[in-house]
């Protein structure tokens, strides 16, 4: 027989969208008829297009069977994000066959589990690729391109002479900058002990200047 006793406490505990298969349990102990949010369904019921509809997201329709959950289902597919910098850029997306993905929107793809690889480019940006793994959910990837710079090589009279690029710096040997056409134009000046100061303005081209 039993051997505990008590007071029961109203409200302790409470459930939504909670669903059990009728006739499968019987009433337990605790039970209470005033109980909310447990609701009762019959095979037939549960196995209901309509069905999926009351419980999360996470469920699909099995046609036939009971409702199954997204990550058993081998077809699921999954929201993949790309934000980029800048946005303008161009966005390749290939799957392990070399499938190029189309997105379902802009830089938005529905990928199935498995594993990806990427492509972004921008016109004077260096390119940038990548890959990554769907795997039971979505994902957001963030994408930043460095602006592409070219060598320019000044060559000075005399080569003691003192050169400065306004904003930049030189590399070891003083007279290689690395500069993006983005920022076109740049001001120099040279400077040299008994010789006239010069000044001047220019533009990076797109190609290894001197």
């Amino acid at each position: 027989g039993k051997n505990y006793s008590g007071v029961a406490t109203e409200n302790l505990i409470t459930a939504t969208n909670c669903y059990y298969l009728s006739g499968a349990v019987d009433q337990g102990d605790g039970y209470s008829a005033s109980t909310t949010g447990i609701t009762a369904k019959t095979a037939e019921e549960m196995k209901a297009s309509e069905f999926v509809q009351d419980l999360s997201d996470a469920f699909l329709f099995q046609d036939g069977g009971y409702p199954m959950l997204n990550w058993q289902n081998p077809d699921t597919e999954y929201i993949v994000s790309f934000t980029l910098s800048p946005s303008s850029a161009q966005l390749t997306v290939k799957d392990s066959s070399q499938t190029v993905v189309q997105p379902v929107s802009g830089a938005t793809y529905q990928l199935k589990n498995g594993d990806y690889t990427y492509e972004v480019s921008a016109d004077e940006y260096v390119p940038q690729s990548g890959s990554f793994t769907v795997a039971y959910g979505g994902q957001t990837i963030s994408i930043s391109l460095a602006i592409k710079n070219y060598d320019y090589v000044f060559t000075t009279v005399p080569t003691d002479a003192v050169l400065t690029v306004e904003g930049q710096n030189p590399l070891a040997d003083g007279r290689t900058y690395q500069l993006s056409k983005a920022q076109n134009p740049y001001r120099y000046s040279v400077q040299a002990f008994g010789y006239d100061a010069e000044n001047g303005v220019f533009s990076v081209s797109g190609e290894t200047d001197a």
